[in-house]
């Protein structure tokens, strides 16, 4: 058997895809357990301002403006919190947002708080093709 380059970055591949999995597991963990022990209430999209963006991977340096959203909720204290949303909603919109019970302040929107998984399953892929390709 001939050890060739595809065999040796197939094999450093899968084993940094294994490693990013169990990485993205452990953070997909702790955020599902956060959303799991956090208070649910409705907020809405309120106010928008624009914020400059820098993008320090082009050539020309380039800087654009993105529009940031904010959401207010009221937390069981009955004080009113406000976090920014991105772009995802828009002006008006209701959106649940969870909230720690201990510290009201610390919130996200429902729907950006769930962890998502797969680049390491990608990574992976990549390897096992890498490592078909060295025996071909």
């Amino acid at each position: 058997m001939n050890i060739t380059i595809e065999l040796i970055f197939g094999l450093m591949a899968i084993t940094l895809g294994v490693i990013v999995t169990i990485v993205e597991f452990r953070r997909k963990r702790v955020a599902d357990a956060w959303l799991a022990r956090a208070t649910r209430v409705e907020g809405l999209a309120y106010r928008s301002n624009e914020v400059e963006t820098y993008n320090h991977m082009s050539d020309n340096f380039a800087h654009g403006t993105a529009t940031v959203h904010h959401v207010k909720y009221r937390a069981a204290n009955k004080i009113e919190y406000e976090i920014p949303a991105g772009s995802l909603v828009k002006l008006g919109d209701t959106v649940e947002v969870a909230y720690n019970p201990d510290l009201p302040s610390d919130a996200k929107l429902v729907q950006e708080a769930r962890y998502k998984v797969g680049c390491g399953f990608v990574i992976i892929v990549v390897g096992i093709g890498l490592i078909v390709l060295g025996f071909t």
